[in-house]
């Protein structure tokens, strides 16, 4: 794939000074040989932006060795730091520094270095605790186990590993609950959702507040806590719950950068509920806080813009504001035209059903046909079969309101 220039220069200079930090040792241990030419050419287009120069291949020309090979090592430069993104923003980033440190314990523990083992330990020990990655704190206290002579000091390490495993024992108990409401109300039999829902209650009460013994256990209790609040119509407790956790997770931010779907999903809870218990002031500073909100990234950012904007939407609708309607649903298509490469087909048909939903709902017929035909001429198995059948439906009304009788009857 041909790479534009202006795309590459656009996204080196689009990256914070972490990320640059993170692709550089991601380069270090992905690139080998000649693929150091991609990090020459990622270090000449970034002393331009910190120069504050504009992008000019001519004058990167001149100090390149492989002229001819520009177009590729572009190219290919572009994906590396796609892949790196992924990496860091996936929270992938403190286990690949782990399994690095447990590869130099390795190779340094071969070699005698006990003392240069334990430095190393002690730097994954760290990063393991702030992440709650417990596995790898597990095998960090193996390790110094293994390493050390002191009967005392081995003593203190194995009531640490016993305190570990009661956490991981701990986040699995509220993660099974959790599993097991979603299943349950995936089978949407109302009766055996409300029996589920009692037993879940009871086996939450008995175990008291244990959910507060690590970060992952509180967010699995919470969010079972919303399932069963949102099932009930406990708006008012859904908001208590959602407003507790997301103070929580807003403590780690070093966490929710590699869970930020915990955060999208709470914040929409939260708008959801505010928007049932009819608290608009409430809830349109929640949807203003969004824009300069950093606790999400890449698609999630964008899914829950534009989410929230839909909740102002029905907020509209609810209080029939249809002046208010047509000024936001401009504003939200313009939106998504500018944020469509960056969400899951999947997602823009769901959003074109609404925007066609709320088109229809201000009149305006043959904008809500429009969107609604870009779902219905989608012949690809990326909509879901709901969103297809909905889409039938609202096409027959959009049709009856404009007097085609005839393509009505030919669709019913």
């Amino acid at each position: 794939m041909k790479r534009s220039s202006n795309e590459l220069f656009h996204l080196i200079s689009s990256l914070t000074g972490p990320e640059k930090g993170y692709f550089k040792k991601f380069c270090s241990i992905h690139s080998y040989g000649k693929e150091n030419q991609y990090l020459i050419l990622f270090d000449e287009i970034n002393k331009c932006i910190t120069n504050g120069k504009s992008y000019d291949e001519s004058i990167i020309k001149k100090d390149l060795k492989f002229k001819k090979q520009l177009p590729y090592i572009k190219n290919y430069l572009h994906n590396l730091i796609l892949r790196s993104l992924r990496l860091y923003h996936s929270g992938r980033g403190s286990e690949l520094t782990l399994n690095e440190i447990f590869i130099s314990v390795q190779l340094l523990y071969e070699k005698g270095s006990n003392k240069e083992v334990k430095k190393y330990l002690k730097k994954a020990v760290k990063i393991a605790e702030s992440h709650e990655l417990f596995n790898y704190h597990m095998q960090a206290a193996d390790w110094l186990i293994k390493t050390e002579s002191s009967a005392k000091e081995i003593d203190r390490l194995r009531v640490i590993k016993n305190l570990l495993l009661e956490k991981m024992d701990t986040i699995n108990l509220y993660q099974n609950i959790l599993n097991k409401l979603h299943a349950e109300i995936n089978k949407h039999h109302k009766d055996h959702i409300a029996k589920q829902i009692v037993e879940i209650r009871s086996e939450l009460k008995s175990n008291g507040n244990r959910y507060k013994d690590c970060f992952f256990s509180e967010v699995y209790y919470r969010m079972t806590l919303n399932l069963i609040y949102f099932y009930e119509a406990n708006w008012a407790d859904m908001n208590i719950n959602c407003t507790a956790c997301l103070s929580l997770v807003r403590q780690y931010p070093h966490i929710l950068r590699a869970n930020d779907k915990i955060y999208y999903n709470m914040m929409i809870n939260r708008m959801i509920s505010l928007y049932y218990m009819s608290e608009f002031a409430l809830l349109n500073r929640a949807i203003n806080e969004i824009g300069t909100d950093t606790n999400t990234h890449g698609e999630y950012k964008y899914m829950l813009i534009i989410e929230s904007r839909l909740i102002l939407l029905a907020s509209y609708a609810k209080t029939g504001n249809g002046h208010k309607i047509r000024t936001e649903i401009s504003s939200l298509v313009n939106y998504i035209g500018e944020s469509e490469k960056n969400l899951s087909k999947g997602f823009i048909s769901t959003l074109c059903f609404h925007i066609a939903y709320y088109f229809l709902l201000i009149g305006s017929y043959d904008d809500a046909l429009a969107y609604i035909n870009r779902i219905l001429n989608n012949e690809t198995g990326e909509i879901l079969l709901e969103i297809r059948i909905y889409a039938r439906l609202l096409s027959i009304i959009i049709h009856f309101e404009i007097e085609n009788i005839e393509l009505v009857d030919y669709k019913v």
